[in-house]
């Protein structure tokens, strides 16, 4: 499965992290490319970065996992 994380803190690197140590194809983006890259280096397993319109085209999972305050 293509997982998506949008966001690259805590809770979407443990998510992408547990993802792709499962096996599972996971891209990370988020509003700081760098953020995202640094984010798929350490998730590993072929984790990889994208921006958001990459990340939606090919995610059959996405993964909001922005603070309530960014998200509005």
């Amino acid at each position: 499965m293509r997982v998506g994380i949008l966001g690259s803190g805590k809770v979407g690197r443990a998510l992408g992290s547990w993802a792709a140590s499962l096996g599972e194809v996971v891209i990370f983006a988020s509003r700081d490319p760098e953020h995202a890259a640094d984010a798929a280096q350490k998730a590993g397993n072929g984790a990889k970065a994208a921006t958001l319109a990459e990340l939606a085209a090919a995610s059959e999972l996405l993964l909001l996992t922005l603070q309530g305050s960014v998200s509005r």
